[in-house]
C-alpha cells in the first residue's frame, strides 16, 4: 500500500491506493479520491517509483463516462517498504511430522512481488515443507527479499515432543458420569477430538463420553497439528468396568477463616451421598502434614497456622473422596473484661446474709469464666451464692485469664462486718464510724454497675436499714 496526497484537498487525509499486476516500481492504483469524486484506474497515467521514501508527482487526466476531466497535479510519498514477518513465538513439533512453516509466520511486504526462504538451523529448505525427524530443538527462520531488493528475517524456536498414547488401557468408570479425555504433554497449538466405537460402530466422540456398561471400547484420538494437513490418528483398546458413583461431601455449616490459638474450635457434622445411598465419614485436622486430631468433637490449635479440618469417605478399596477446609489459627493477645452487675455496700451488720453479686467476663474469643475468691481478715474462705457475714473485713475478688493466658483486670470489693452495738454506739456519736470511707468499697471496677453507693455514715446508715430489713426477712 502507499499514498497520495491532493493538493486541492484542505484537510490533507490521505486516501490508501491499492497496487496491481507485475511491474517495476508501481502502476495504476483504485480508488482515489479527489474532491469527492472517484475515478476508476484505467483512466490514470502511469505511477512510477524507483526510490521508496521519496515524494513524487504525477499529472493525470482521462474521461469518466464520455466527461473530460481536467488534469490536475498529485502528489504521492513512497512508506518504507521493508518488510515485516511476526511470529508467535517458541512452538512445540511433534517429531516424525511435517510442517508447512508458512503457517507459523505473518508476512507483510508494501507490494506482492517478495521472494520468501524457509532455514532450519541456518541451512535453507526447498519450499516451505519440513518434516521434523529428530533433535529436541530446532531453529526456523524465514528470509524475505522485495522487489527492491530490502530484506528482512525472522524466526522462532522448536520444541520437539513426542504424543504417547497407549494401545491398552483399563478404566473404572462411575455411573452416570462422563469420562474426560486428555492426552499428556499436549502443546497449545494442538488439538484434539476423540471417537468411541463399540464393536466397530462409532456410539460417540467429542472430549467426554459416559459409558453405561462394561465392556472393551475402541478410543480413537484425532489430533490436529498446526501446519499439518492431515490429522493424527492414535487408538486405544480400553476396557470399561462401571462403579458406583462417589458421593459428594457437605459440611453442616461455615468456619470462620480465622480461631484463636488455645481456643477450642468444634469439627461440624457433615454428610456423604451419591443419590443412592449414604457414607459413613471420617474426621480429622492436621498441621503441618501431621495429624493432631483425629474423629468428630473438638479440637484445640497449640501454634498459629494453617489447620486443614478433612472430612473422608472411603467409597471402595481403589477409591478415597475427601473434602479439606482449612482454617488459620492466630494469636490472641487481648485482655478480657469483667463486667460486675451490682455493688457491695462499705459496712454491714454481724449476721447479715448477702448474695454474691453476678459477674460476667467478655472475651474476643467469647465469654469465659470467672473466678470468685472471698476472703476473711486475710484468710481465703469457702463461699457459695451466699455469705453469712460475721465480725472483721472482707475482701471479694473477680479474676479470669481467657485459654491465651491473657488475664482480665481484677475487680476487688472490701466491707467491714461489725456488731450491732458497734454500729448503734457510732450513730449515737454523730456517725464518727471507723468505717465511713463512703462509696462502695471497690477497686479496679471498670464496667461494673452501681446499683448503690452513698458518701460517709449516709452510707452505714442506709445499710444499717437495708440489712436490717434483711435480717428480718430471713429470721421469718
Amino acid at each position: 500500500m502507499f499514498k497520495v496526497y491532493s493538493f486541492n484537498n484542505p484537510t490533507g487525509d490521505w486516501a490508501d491506493i491499492a497496487t496491481t499486476g507485475d511491474f517495476s516500481g508501481w502502476d495504476r492504483g483504485t480508488d482515489v479520491s479527489n474532491e469527492g469524486t472517484k475515478w476508476d484506474s484505467t483512466n490514470w497515467g502511469s505511477i512510477k517509483a524507483t526510490n521508496a521514501g521519496g515524494n513524487y508527482y504525477v499529472s493525470i487526466g482521462g474521461s469518466v463516462a464520455g466527461i473530460d476531466i481536467k488534469t490536475k497535479d498529485y502528489a504521492f510519498a513512497v512508506k518504507d517498504s521493508t518488510p515485516t514477518i511476526a511470529t508467535g513465538g517458541a512452538q512445540s513439533f511433534m517429531t516424525g511430522e511435517t510442517y508447512n512453516l508458512s503457517e507459523y509466520f505473518d508476512i507483510w511486504t508494501l507490494t506482492s512481488t517478495a521472494t520468501v526462504e524457509y532455514l532450519v538451523n541456518g541451512v535453507a529448505i526447498d519450499g516451505s515443507s519440513w518434516t521434523l525427524t529428530g533433535g529436541d530443538s530446532h531453529v526456523i527462520t524465514c528470509k524475505v527479499t522485495d522487489e527492491f531488493d530490502q530484506t528482512n528475517e525472522a524466526s522462532f524456536d522448536v520444541i520437539a515432543y513426542s504424543i504417547v498414547v497407549p494401545t491398552e488401557s483399563t478404566l473404572k468408570q462411575e455411573k452416570g458420569v462422563a469420562a474426560h479425555f486428555a492426552i499428556p504433554n499436549l502443546p497449545e497449538n494442538a488439538t484434539f477430538a476423540v471417537e468411541v466405537s463399540l464393536d466397530g460402530t462409532v456410539i460417540g466422540s467429542g472430549s467426554t463420553f459416559t459409558f453405561t456398561e462394561d465392556g472393551v471400547y475402541d478410543v480413537k484420538y484425532l489430533i490436529n497439528l498446526r501446519g499439518v494437513e492431515d490429522a493424527i490418528v492414535r487408538t486405544t483398546t480400553m476396557t470399561v468396568t462401571i462403579v458406583e458413583k462417589s458421593p459428594e461431601i457437605v459440611v453442616d455449616g461455615e468456619y470462620a477463616e480465622e480461631y484463636f490459638t488455645n481456643n477450642a474450635i468444634a469439627i461440624l457434622g457433615a454428610t456423604a451421598n451419591n443419590g443412592e445411598r449414604d457414607f459413613t465419614i471420617d474426621y480429622r485436622v492436621e498441621f503441618d502434614g501431621e495429624t493432631v486430631k483425629e474423629g468428630a468433637g473438638e479440637f484445640i490449635p497449640t501454634k498459629t497456622g494453617v489447620y486443614s479440618i478433612i472430612y473422608s469417605v472411603v467409597v471402595d478399596a481403589d477409591r478415597t473422596v475427601e473434602k479439606v477446609i482449612e482454617i488459620n489459627a492466630i494469636l490472641d493477645s487481648e485482655n478480657p473484661l469483667i463486667v460486675v452487675y451490682g455493688a457491695y455496700a462499705n459496712a454491714y451488720v454481724e449476721g447479715t446474709v448477702i448474695d454474691l453479686i453476678e459477674a460476667h467476663c467478655f472475651d474476643n474469643a467469647g465469654e469465659i469464666a470467672i473466678t470468685l475468691t472471698v476472703e476473711k481478715d486475710g484468710a481465703i474462705i469457702d463461699a457459695s451464692e451466699q455469705l453469712t457475714l460475721s465480725v472483721g473485713s472482707y475482701k471479694i475478688t473477680y479474676s479470669a485469664t481467657d485459654a491465651s493466658g491473657n488475664r482480665a483486670d481484677d475487680v476487688v470489693y472490701e466491707f467491714t462486718v461489725l456488731t450491732q452495738e458497734d454500729i448503734d454506739s457510732a450513730i449515737n456519736n454523730g456517725g464518727n464510724s471507723s468505717s465511713g470511707n463512703g462509696g462502695s468499697g471497690c477497686s479496679n471496677c471498670k464496667g461494673t454497675v452501681d446499683f448503690g453507693g452513698v458518701l460517709g455514715l449516709l452510707v452505714v446508715a442506709l445499710a444499717i436499714v437495708i440489712v436490717k430489713g434483711r435480717k428480718a426477712r430471713n429470721e421469718k
